[in-house]
């Protein structure tokens, strides 16, 4: 969660305040907005929402995914073994980006395919044979998948606290342990 600390650090700033202010608009304490920026504390979707609020965004707009776009690897096949994993993430990639107008259903697909293809990356051992440049390539695209992970995660933490979320449509529980297994992967 320090992206998402930085990212809020970022906006905070960008609108001059200082950390009293944004605690004052969001109803959270300053050692909280303090503790998240530094990422010594991870916000809960319920805090994460005040936050987005008070500063007037969604709350995509604090995780940096949502912030830039996703990087596209045109015509980068150069080893054969990683094409097959890039196409894949190819065609993820529009779906990653617009993850918040997605049904539930449709995220849990997106979730458990991520999940899978940062695993196929993981265990894909090709560091002998990649260049450089491929390997940062591939790291920079297992970071993507990672964060898409946890912010779809926080999206269907904060639609069960709204009530929006189904019991049927996602196990939180069984979502949140993949997300444990993927931090201790990458």
């Amino acid at each position: 969660m320090d992206e998402i600390g930085r990212e809020i650090r970022r906006l905070r700033e960008e609108k001059g305040w200082i950390q009293a202010k944004l605690a004052v608009d969001a109803g959270i304490g300053v050692s909280a907005v303090s503790l998240i920026e530094t990422g010594k504390r991870n916000p809960s979707a319920t805090t994460l929402a005040k936050i987005a609020e008070a500063l007037g965004v969604g709350v995509a707009a604090l995780f940096p995914l949502g912030q830039s776009t996703l990087p596209n690897f045109e015509q980068r096949r150069e080893t054969a073994a990683r094409g097959p994993a890039l196409e894949r993430y190819e065609s993820l990639r529009p779906r990653l980006f617009e993850i918040e107008q997605l049904g539930w259903h449709e995220q849990s697909a997106v979730f458990d395919e991520s999940l899978r293809l940062f695993k196929d990356l993981l265990l894909n051992d090709l560091h002998d044979v990649l260049t450089d440049a491929e390997r940062r390539e591939q790291n920079l695209v297992m970071d993507i998948l990672q964060q898409a992970t946890w912010h779809i995660l926080a999206l269907w933490e904060l639609g069960q606290e709204r009530g929006e979320l189904g019991e049927n449509v996602v196990n939180l529980e069984e979502a949140r342990a993949a997300k444990a297994r993927l931090k201790a992967a990458g």
